[in-house]
């Protein structure tokens, strides 16, 4: 049977997500423990994107006003 996820945060494993957006930018998400996720996002050319950065270009004349 599997675990649900508030049983897995105390576990005290490291967790981790990745997979390509439809345009080609690598997302991931990880995290240690039971601590808060981190973000990571990858453009097609394998440079750094913040996310708010990355968010807002697909968002056209909007203005992000919550934390990554």
């Amino acid at each position: 049977m599997g675990s649900t996820s508030w049983q897995r945060t105390s576990y005290g494993d490291g967790r981790k997500i990745a997979f390509k957006s439809f345009d080609g930018d690598y997302i991931s998400t990880y995290s240690e423990g039971d601590s808060c996720a981190k973000l990571s996002i990858l453009d097609r050319d394998g440079n750094r994107v913040a996310p708010r950065d990355w968010w807002l270009c697909r968002v056209i004349g909007e203005e992000f006003s919550g934390d990554l």
